[in-house]
């Protein structure tokens, strides 16, 4: 099956920052932002990442005409797809007016002295969505919002009127919001309860669980997509469990839909589950490994520049060391230039881990069997390596100034790689400048840093280290904090390795897995 979901269209709305600050729903962001990385992502939900499928609003550009805006490009989108599957997901306050008892969708740009005109009356709201001819449409509204920021989706709000009380959407309006041919209506909570949030404040429970079921919680092994019954049987068993564990509060889903069980997305990119059934998505934690180099190269992250200066030395002949402190990531370069070189250079490649080697005679042993030559040294092993292109990389070359390793280790490396038509070449990760850590050469240049150049590794930035959460986070259900990422690299001073590890529990504590 195809790894996209060809004909998903979806407007994601989480209100977040409203005009009056005590009415913003900051959570309302997270998780409209953490609903759109599963959704567009291929290996889970396959909606294409594009404009022509996916619209957010959220804080200043969530107004009640961009919602409707919203509203008619979702029709148009889908007016000529006669296969599309349409979703709505809105997260923020719902205001009943008690009089009336009409209902109100509050958008960013409310204004409580025209609280009619300028929030999106349930009327306009269900004539939008009657505009909207798919076949397939879902709707997601999590509206009921509990005061407190320990347990709800926002602080304590102004004084409303008596005339207004802050409620889900009730029963009669998701029966109105349905009508036509294949809608199908979730609401998070009934009208008598409040929408809750995470104790780790990260997500709703509502969305929390929502992103389980798209992600095959609900699911068989042999499905291949999600389907309405999938979400509606896993949200009706899970929120209600997860609210009364962690909030002490009932919360209680509730579903109108009286058409086909469509799918809403695809399984697994459409492969489905492993025979052995859905492992936990959300427990996956992204950040590993927590020590050591990074021997996957798509791992490698940060460092794109490093690697283009060290390919340009050794097309023209030079050796390379890459040079920083313990946990700056110098290692986990060598694993990403290694298959650089293999793919754009057509260079066969090695690698030696010195730590396993314990002096010359096993080094050249190892390297002769890495190299795939009979065991040989010197003039002969040079012969061996005639008319091949290679590139040696020796991590933890400090290995080198321990007993059992001589001067004439590192001259003879030099033969071998000095010259710029050689066959071999070296790159290197170190700690200490090569003249410094081998200082033998009594005024000459140390024979290993006089055919090195020297590509300086230092701790990332804090933008690099922001993209970095950010990317590892898109598809989980966990958010961190702009506070928290500071902190983070504030904690680990911009080292790769010890940013890893504390995201690593900082992302466990999140999840509950830790105190």
């Amino acid at each position: 099956m195809s790894s996209t979901f060809s004909h998903g269209y979806a407007l994601l709305i989480g209100v977040g920052e409203c005009a009056y600050a005590n009415l913003s729903l900051p959570v309302t962001v997270n998780d409209m932002q953490a609903l759109r990385s599963v959704l567009t992502n291929s290996a889970i939900c396959g909606y294409p990442d594009d404009s022509a499928h996916i619209r957010l609003l959220q804080d200043a550009n969530a107004t009640r005409g961009a919602i409707l805006d919203g509203l008619s490009w979702l029709a148009e989108q889908t007016s000529t797809d006669a296969e599309a599957t349409a979703i709505f997901f809105y997260s923020g306050h719902g205001w009943l007016d008690k009089k009336t008892g009409k209902y109100y969708l509050i958008a960013h740009d409310l204004n409580y002295s025209k609280v009619t005109s300028s929030a999106l009356s349930s009327e306009d709201f269900a004539n939008a969505l009657r505009s909207i001819k798919s076949r397939r449409l879902l709707v997601f509204m999590d509206c009921c919002h509990a005061a407190g920021m320990a347990t709800a989706k926002d602080a304590a709000i102004p004084k409303l009127s008596s005339d207004y009380s802050q409620e889900a959407i009730p029963k009669g309006l998701a029966a109105k919001l349905k009508q036509g041919e294949g809608r199908a209506v979730f609401s998070s909570s009934t009208s008598a309860q409040q929408s809750l949030i995470r104790p780790d404040g990260t997500l709703s429970i509502f969305t929390y669980h929502l992103i389980e079921a798209l992600k095959g919680a609900g699911n068989r092994p042999e499905d291949t997509v999600v389907r309405i019954s999938n979400l509606m049987n896993h949200l009706g068993k899970t929120v209600p469990e997860s609210a009364s564990a962690a909030c002490g509060a009932e919360q209680t889903p509730f579903f109108n839909w009286d058409t086909e069980d469509f799918p809403v997305a695809l399984l697994c990119g459409g492969k489905g589950l492993s025979p052995q059934g859905p492992a936990h998505p959300l427990l996956e934690n992204p950040f590993k490994p927590l020590n050591g180099r990074i021997d996957d190269p798509s791992l490698v992250f940060g460092r794109e520049s490093k690697i283009t200066d060290a390919l340009e030395f050794l097309k023209m002949g030079s050796s390379v060391v890459f040079l920083g402190d313990h946990g700056s990531g110098r290692s986990s370069l060598l694993t990403l230039l290694l298959d650089r070189v293999s793919k754009d250079l057509g260079w066969k490649t090695a690698h030696l881990d010195l730590q396993m080697i314990e002096d010359e005679k096993s080094f050249y042993s190892a390297l002769c069997e890495t190299l795939g030559v009979a065991e040989a040294r010197g003039y002969r092993l040079s012969r061996s390596l005639n008319g091949q292109r290679i590139l040696l990389a020796l991590d933890e070359v400090e290995r080198m100034t321990f007993k059992g390793f001589t001067r004439n280790l590192r001259s003879e490396l030099r033969g071998l790689a000095g010259d710029a038509s050689a066959p071999l070449k070296l790159a290197m990760a170190a700690s200490t400048p090569l003249d410094r850590l081998f200082p033998d050469s009594f005024g000459s240049t140390s024979p290993l840093a006089g055919i090195c150049q020297q590509i300086q590794v230092d701790p990332w930035g804090l933008p690099t280290a922001r993209e970095f959460l950010l990317g590892r986070l898109k598809n989980t259900s966990v958010t961190f904090s702009e506070a928290e990422i500071e902190q983070l690299f504030q904690d680990s001073r911009g080292m790769p390795q010890q940013l890893m590890h504390q995201a690593f529990h900082l992302y466990r504590r999140k999840l509950g897995q830790e105190p």
